[in-house]
C-alpha cells in the first residue's frame, strides 16, 4: 500500500474566474467565490478521472517496506523523480529502472525500509500549457456543478469524459 499526498499544490487554476463567468454567462460578482470553488472542484474531478495533474505541482508517495514495483499515481512527470529509502537517495539505472509502459519504477532489490517517492507533475506552470480539450472538459464539468448545486452530479458529464479519455492514464 502507498499514500499519495500533494506536497506543493498548483499555484493557479487552468480556468480563470473570467473564463468561467463567460462560460456560465454570469455578469455579476455575487457568485465569484462559489464559481472559484467549482473551478477547483471541476479540475480535481478531471485530474482524478485522468490520473494526471494539469498545472505543475509536487506529489509525494510513501510505500511500506518490501516494495519492488513502485507505481506512479499521476502524470505527466516533469524532470527526474526522487526515490529515497530511509535517508538514502536511489540512483536511476543503479538502484531502479523506470518502465514507461507500466508507468512504474522497478527496484533492483526489495526495500527493507519505508520508500518515499517525490516527483513534479503537470503540463506546466501556466493555464496556456494545459491542452484545450482538458480545459473544455473542466468548463463542462464546472457548468454542470453550477446548474446542479445539490447532490445531483454523480460523475463527469459524458462530453467531458469523451474529451478526457484521450488523456487518461490507466494505472493498475
Amino acid at each position: 500500500m502507498y499514500e499519495l499526498t500533494v506536497h506543493t499544490p498548483p499555484a493557479i487554476e487552468p480556468i480563470s474566474l473570467a473564463e468561467a463567468k463567460n462560460w456560465l454567462r454570469v455578469d455579476n460578482d455575487a457568485d465569484d467565490s462559489l464559481i472559484e470553488t467549482m473551478i477547483t472542484s471541476a479540475r480535481m474531478a478531471a485530474e482524478n478521472y485522468t490520473n494526471r495533474k494539469f498545472i505543475t505541482q509536487t506529489l509525494k508517495q510513501d510505500f511500506q517496506a518490501g516494495a519492488v514495483i513502485v507505481p506512479l499515481n499521476a502524470g505527466p512527470v516533469q524532470g527526474d523523480p526522487i526515490l529515497v529509502i530511509g535517508s538514502t537517495d536511489l540512483e536511476v539505472d543503479v538502484d531502479y529502472t523506470f518502465n514507461e509502459s507500466t508507468y512504474a519504477f522497478q527496484l533492483n532489490q526489495m526495500t527493507t525500509a519505508k520508500l518515499s517517492l517525490t516527483y513534479v507533475v503537470g503540463y506546466g506552470d501556466s493555464a496556456d500549457d494545459v491542452p484545450a480539450p482538458i480545459k473544455q472538459a473542466i468548463l463542462l464539468t464546472m457548468g454542470k456543478f453550477y446548474e446542479n448545486r445539490s447532490d445531483q452530479v454523480h460523475r463527469l458529464p459524458t462530453a467531458a469524459q469523451h474529451l478526457l479519455n484521450g488523456y487518461r492514464l490507466w494505472i493498475t
